[in-house]
């Protein structure tokens, strides 16, 4: 239970790294006085949607696998208390990948558009999804 927890905790770590890293750089940049130049696309706001959710599912999973390390492990634990919190933060983990995915995705659309590369963006994200 302690290795599972470690390993999930360490892969929940990186992605929260990668999801926060996200939040900040958005993609497009910003204009002259500050707002994100993709505002008013609706790609942006599967981003923006996506990446909170995945932050928030992220940092869901990573106290849940902190409360598995730092549980005391009497019997009665590994019957019911432990195995809920392990699926529960596996269930987080999996939704935050999910996420983004979902992130990477509307990424990809909002700076690779379909008029100037052609199928190139439907083939990748397919692949991605696979």
């Amino acid at each position: 239970m302690k290795d599972t927890t470690s390993s999930c905790m360490v892969v929940a770590t990186l992605i929260a790294t990668v999801a926060f890293a996200a939040a900040f750089t958005i993609p497009g940049g910003n204009n002259e006085i500050g707002i994100p130049v993709f505002l008013k696309n609706k790609r942006f706001t599967v981003f923006v949607i996506s990446d909170a959710v995945a932050m928030f599912s992220l940092a869901t999973s990573v106290m849940i696998f902190l409360s598995i390390l730092t549980s005391r492990y009497t019997e009665d634990d590994f019957l019911f208390s432990l195995p809920v919190k392990l699926m529960v933060g596996l269930i987080s983990l999996f939704a935050s990948i999910v996420c983004m995915v979902l992130t990477f995705s509307a990424t990809f659309f909002l700076v690779y558009n379909e008029k100037k590369h052609g199928p190139l963006p439907r083939l990748v994200v397919a692949v991605l999804f696979l």
